[in-house]
């Protein structure tokens, strides 16, 4: 078996007999390799805290279908973390016209889709491989040695676990909201929805119930007309009540949310303010989200002003709090030009920054309007025709793929999804040295990356020595 580590080796290759060397090289999981890319530099070792996951990939270029297996990982004293590692194949998506929040984004095929390696590899002579490393929250701290084998061959890695465990609840809220009907008709078959929720739930997103994939609970967006009786919104408010009192019952530590109103008007505000006194009256624990930057004439009618991580600078921020309110984040595709984003051509370290920049911004929370708002076929059109006129949002709304069009039964995750948990987990890292003390040496390790409002640096090496920064104090704090 040839071996290819990992450590201090960007790229190897053996011949396979065939006329074409087959070269199989690894690269970290900051990067989106693009069909003829060059791996970013990268040292080859994993370090992740106990509760959180770290990812690299392994590239095979001019080889035939590969299926890698892992294996488990073991320690020098024999402790060892079995079943921890998948795998998963990389597909790619064309991207033919630029977002218009990113005018220098990808172009071409650019990875996205995560689905089995069982799942036939698209023409072309390079396959990519998503591989992850789960840490169980009880694991010995430690360095383990594992191994991938693709065929005949192995690419041998090794994972630092930081004596570190991460909270059980993100520093960031998140509520990426799954629509049933989008679901079921993608999935031909009813009530989809909760398998979707289950995959969210899997990669940290939400709070694990199957009610909107998070903590939220009450109307949908469009759910209201506006003309509604004061009796007609309290009869809907306790409707609310009743399923966030069912949400406390099994997740006592949730908070719920309704959002009804999207980007409001100025004509909407006074349904705003109704409805914000509505709960009040029949669903005091439920808070209204409002998608908009906080408006001081609907006074503390809103619980959650979710803006753009543009408009969420320190003067907006102290007047969300003095309306008594949160600060939170959306995504979507009219960001500010330079801004992190969850859009497909954005860079990896782009939508790995969106949480870590959330909470260093001050926010509570990150709301996603959809992740399977399927208005093509996602695995081969990365436009969402339903976007705003004159504007491109590739990937908008799509975070999962549907599994029917492979011959699944369940959805796939996304590259921009797995990304989005790797900045979960820097945001939870900088959070717990806060609360241990350290806030001004959080915040100050954050900004090597984010050195300003939505402002991000383009750079996987530098992420990665951010977060492993960050994993360093904490093991000198604990």
């Amino acid at each position: 078996m040839l071996a290819v580590g990992l450590v201090g080796l960007l790229t190897a290759a053996w011949t396979t007999g065939r006329s074409t060397a087959t070269h199989v090289w690894v690269a970290g999981g900051f990067v989106k390799l693009q069909p003829g890319a060059r791996a970013a530099r990268w040292d080859g070792l994993l370090v992740a805290p106990r509760g959180g996951r770290a990812s690299f990939q392994i590239v095979v270029d001019h080889g035939l279908p590969a299926r890698p297996r892992a294996g488990a990982l073991v320690a020098a004293g024999g402790a060892r973390l079995a079943g921890a590692v998948s795998v998963l194949r990389e597909l790619t998506v064309p991207v033919t016209a630029h977002s218009s929040a990113l005018p220098s984004g990808m172009l071409g095929d650019v990875p996205d889709p995560l689905v089995p390696v069982a799942v036939r590899p698209q023409a072309g002579t390079r396959q990519v491989f998503w591989i992850t490393v789960r840490v169980p929250r009880t694991q010995r701290a430690g360095l383990y040695r594992g191994t991938v084998t693709v065929g005949a061959h192995a690419v041998a890695f090794r994972l630092r676990v930081a004596a570190v465990t991460l909270p059980r609840q993100h520093a960031v809220r998140t509520w990426f909201l799954v629509w049933g009907n989008h679901a079921d008709a993608a999935e031909h078959r009813e009530d989809s929805a909760p398998v979707y929720t289950r995959l969210l739930t899997r990669y940290g997103i939400g709070d694990g119930t199957q009610a909107g994939g998070d903590a939220a609970v009450g109307l949908r967006p469009d759910a209201l007309g506006g003309d509604e009786s004061d009796a007609d919104l309290r009869q809907l408010a306790r409707r609310v009540g009743s399923a966030a009192a069912k949400l406390h019952a099994t997740r006592p530590s949730a908070v719920p949310y309704s959002y009804v109103y999207d980007e409001p008007t100025a004509s909407q505000l006074d349904g705003i303010r109704r409805w914000g006194a509505a709960l009040k009256r029949s669903a005091p624990t439920v808070r209204q989200l409002v998608t908009a930057p906080p408006k001081d004439d609907v006074g503390d009618a809103v619980g959650a002003w979710s803006m753009h991580l543009g408009a969420l600078n320190p003067g907006v921020l102290a007047t969300t709090h003095r309306l008594g309110a949160e600060a939170w984040v959306y995504s979507s595709c009219c960001e500010s030009k330079g801004s992190p984003t969850l859009l497909l051509d954005q860079d990896a370290v782009g939508n790995l920054a969106v949480a870590p920049a959330t909470w260093l911004q001050g926010g509570a929370g990150v709301l996603y309007w959809s992740v399977d708002d399927f208005t093509g076929d996602p695995y081969t059109d990365a436009r969402n025709h339903g976007d705003e006129p004159g504007q491109i949002g590739n990937g908008d709304g799509v975070l999962l793929y549907p599994g029917r069009p492979l011959g699944q039964r369940s959805p796939n995750p996304s590259l921009r999804l797995a990304l989005t948990a790797a900045g979960l987990q820097i945001a939870d890292e900088a959070a717990l040295l806060a609360r241990r003390g350290h806030a001004a040496e959080a915040r100050a390790i954050l900004r090597r990356v984010l050195p300003g409002t939505a402002s991000f640096v383009d750079n996987p090496g530098t992420w990665q020595a951010t977060e492993r920064a960050l994993l360093q104090h904490l093991e000198r704090t604990s």
